[in-house]
């Protein structure tokens, strides 16, 4: 089970070309204009992981691509 615990702000590597290493403005700066929050682009979530009884190793815990993900609110 996860649960959040806060906020995060995008940090600047989505601005660097992988293929050049040129860094940019976007896709920061259109994120500014949606999302700016006290000054920071709040894009992610950040998420803890709570073990549930009978698991026992860190692979009961994982969460591949095609996986379903249900959200408890």
């Amino acid at each position: 089970m996860f649960h959040g615990v806060g906020e995060c702000a995008r940090c600047a590597v989505a601005t660097i070309d992988q293929d050049t290493g040129q860094q940019g403005r976007e896709p920061l700066r259109t994120l500014a204009a949606r999302r700016n929050v006290d000054q920071k682009l709040l894009f992610g979530l950040q998420l803890t992981v709570q073990s549930e009884p009978g698991e026992h190793s860190p692979e009961d815990r994982t969460i591949s691509v095609g996986d379903i993900v249900e959200v408890l609110d």
